[in-house]
């Protein structure tokens, strides 16, 4: 037994309009991913195809469970009204937010990464000039040995041409 109601079917309409601003938003989401990424064809590609997959799975859901899965076009008019709505609204100031917040966490993460490696870097450094202390008897025996190896081969170049 279908029941209907104006009440429910404004409900199912304002659902609707609600998701189509959210499925927006999740785009903005990959949009502002997309440019601090720098992303090239192959991965916009991808992305987008997450992106229709994410929206299908919101819609089919919101479809089961505010009208029991059934499909008016209204529905579609309401999730387009509400992307609509919000790209013309929100989507500029929520875009300029996403962006600020990226570049505020992408420095926070820069500097807690800086932190952390630079007892690293520190260590490596230690190590190094030890390292070199170490083998540098080795080199100077190295480089004494070249300079002989090549004044002898000189030497008997030499010889050789005078014959």
């Amino acid at each position: 037994m279908m029941d209907f109601s104006v009440s429910k079917e404004a409900f199912v309409f304002v659902s609707c309009v609600l998701c189509g601003g959210v499925l927006f938003f999740i785009y903005d989401l990959f949009r502002v991913i997309r440019q601090k990424a720098g992303s090239g064809r192959a991965l916009t590609h991808i992305q987008d195809g997450v992106f229709w997959v994410v929206a299908f799975v919101i819609m089919f859901y919101l479809i089961f469970t505010v009208n029991r899965g059934t499909m008016r076009f209204y529905e579609i008019l309401g999730a387009a009204l509400g992307a609509l709505l919000y790209g013309i609204t929100l989507s500029p100031w929520v875009l300029k937010i996403l962006n600020n917040l990226i570049d505020f966490f992408s420095k926070i993460f820069k500097v807690f990464l800086k932190i952390l490696l630079t007892p690293l870097f520190f260590a490596y450094n230690i190590l190094y000039r030890y390292i070199c202390l170490l083998f540098r008897p080795f080199l100077k025996i190295g480089r004494f040995l070249l300079r002989r190896l090549t004044e002898n081969v000189k030497r008997t170049g030499r010889m050789i041409k005078k014959k």
